[in-house]
C-alpha cells in the first residue's frame, strides 16, 4: 500500500514538474512497471486574448458621444466618413438602430441598443447591401431584444458589386434576436466578403443561427450559446453570396454550445435572383480548428466539400464531442506493442481543479511498450503508445504515434 501511494505521489510530482506536450495531447509517466496518465482534451491550443482598442476622438473628422435618441442614427455617403460613434442609447427608434452605408473609417463603439424596429427597419445594426462601406468597425456593443439580426452587413443582388472591405465586428455582446419570431435573421448576419468576427458573446433566445456568415472571412473567438427557435446551428457558412479576394474562411478559437448543430459547413446553393451555380462564387478553402462545441451534432461539413475544388481542414477541435468533464467517462484500455488483446484499464478520473484526467496502469513489464487508447463517452478518442522505464526513476514519455479522433 505504502509503494503505491509513494508512486502516485511521484507521478504528481513529474507530471507537475514537466507538464503535458500540449493541452489536447496526453501525457504519460513511467516507471519501471507503472504508467500514469494525465489528459486535458477540452483546452484549445490557441489562446483569444483580444486586445481592447483605444479610439482617440481627436483621430476622427466627427464625433457623436454620449447622445441618447429614440430615432434611427443614419450615417450615409462621404460626408460622414471617418466618423464615431460612441457611449449612446438606441432604443425604440422606429427603424434600424443605426443604418450605414457609402462611407469610410466608422467606427461604432460602447453603445447599447435595443427594441428598435418598425416595417421599415428592424436590426440593430445595419450595413446595407445598396451602397459599400471600408473599414468599419462595431466594436464593443451591447445589442439586445432585436426584432431581427443584431448586426447586418448586406451585399443584394441588384447591388452585386456592392461589399464592405475592412468590416471588423468585435468585442460586441448580443442577446435576444429574432424576436418577432424570425427565423431568417441571426444575431450577426455577413453577406459581404472577407469580414472579421471575434470576440462577440451571442446568448438568450434567437430565430436563426448565431452567427451567419455566407463568403469568405474570420469567424474566431466568440462565444454562442442560446437556443435558436428554428433549430438553426451555433455557427453557419450558407453560400448564397459571393467569396471575397480571400477565398477563405476560417472559424477557429470559438466556443459554441447549441441544442443541435454547433458549426456547419451548409451545402453549396446558388446565388439568389444571379445566374450563378456552385461552384463558380463559393468559397473554396476552409479552416475549422480550435473550437470548443458542445451539441448533439459537434461539427457537419456537407460532402460536396470532400471534392475538387474546395478543400477543408478540420482539426483540433478538442471539445467537439463533449470535452473533459466529471459527467464524461473516459475509460482505458491497453495492450502490449504487437499484441491483439487489449486488457481493460481502470476509468481515469477527472479533475476539475486541474480540468484534466488523470488514472494510472499499474504492474506492467518494465522495459515495455504499450499502445493505450483512452475513450470519452462522447467519442473523442486518443491513442498513443508510451514504454516503462528500466530502473526505479520515473520518466516523462511523451506520447509517440499519436492519433486524435472522434
Amino acid at each position: 500500500m505504502k509503494r503505491f501511494l509513494f508512486l502516485g505521489i511521484l507521478l504528481v510530482l513529474i507530471h507537475g514538474l514537466f507538464g503535458a506536450a500540449s493541452a489536447a495531447e496526453p501525457t504519460a509517466v513511467s516507471t519501471l512497471d507503472s504508467i500514469g496518465l494525465y489528459w486535458s482534451p477540452d483546452v484549445s491550443d490557441q489562446s483569444c486574448d483580444t486586445p481592447a482598442t483605444v479610439y482617440d476622438p481627436a483621430d476622427f473628422d466627427h464625433v457623436i458621444d454620449g447622445v441618447e435618441r429614440t430615432s434611427p442614427l443614419r450615417l450615409d455617403g462621404s460626408g460622414d466618413d471617418n466618423t464615431l460613434v460612441t457611449n449612446c442609447k438606441i432604443h425604440d427608434t422606429g427603424g434600424d438602430g443605426i443604418y450605414i452605408r457609402n462611407v469610410r473609417n466608422v467606427v461604432i463603439y460602447n453603445c447599447e441598443i435595443w427594441n428598435v424596429g418598425s416595417a421599415e427597419g428592424n436590426r440593430g445594426i445595419k450595413i446595407s447591401g445598396s451602397g459599400s462601406t471600408q473599414d468599419v468597425v462595431i466594436d464593443g456593443n451591447y445589442i439586445h431584444d432585436i426584432p431581427k439580426s443584431g448586426i447586418f452587413s448586406g451585399q443584394y443582388s441588384d447591388y452585386r458589386d456592392t461589399d464592405h472591405p475592412g468590416l471588423k465586428i468585435l468585442n460586441n455582446r448580443i442577446e435576444r434576436t429574432g424576436t418577432d419570431t424570425s427565423t431568417s435573421h441571426h444575431p450577426i448576419y455577413l453577406q459581404s466578403s472577407d469580414g472579421h468576427i471575434e470576440g462577440n458573446v451571442i446568448s438568450g433566445l434567437r430565430g436563426g443561427n448565431g452567427i451567419s456568415i455566407r463568403s469568405s472571412g474570420v469567424v474566431r473567438c466568440n462565444s454562442v450559446s442560446g437556443t435558436s427557435r428554428s433549430g438553426k446551428p451555433g455557427i453557419r457558412y450558407f453560400s448564397d453570396h459571393k467569396t471575397g479576394p480571400s477565398n477563405l474562411l476560417v472559424i477557429e478559437n470559438n466556443t459554441v454550445v447549441d441544442d443541435n448543430v454547433g458549426i456547419h459547413l451548409y451545402k453549396p446553393v446558388a446565388e439568389p435572383d444571379i445566374n450563378s451555380q456552385p461552384p463558380d462564387h463559393v468559397v473554396k478553402n476552409f479552416i475549422i480548428r480550435y473550437n470548443s462545441v458542445v451539441a448533439p451534432t459537434p461539427i457537419r461539413v456537407d460532402s460536396a466539400y470532400d471534392n475538387d475544388p474546395y478543400s477543408v481542414q478540420l482539426y483540433d477541435n478538442p471539445m467537439s464531442s463533449g470535452g473533459g468533464s466529471s459527467s464524461n467517462e473516459c475509460t482505458l484500455r491497453y495492450r502490449e506493442l504487437g499484441s491483439s488483446v487489449w486488457k481493460a484499464g481502470s476509468p481515469l478520473s477527472f479533475d476539475d481543479a486541474d480540468n484534466e484526467y488523470t488514472g494510472s496502469m499499474v504492474n506492467l513489464k518494465a522495459n515495455t511498450e504499450y499502445e493505450i487508447e483512452l475513450s470519452l463517452q462522447t467519442g473523442l478518442k486518443a491513442t498513443f503508445t508510451a514504454k516503462t522505464s528500466n530502473g526505479e526513476v520515473p520518466s516523462l514519455s511523451p506520447p509517440a504515434n499519436l492519433r486524435i479522433a472522434e
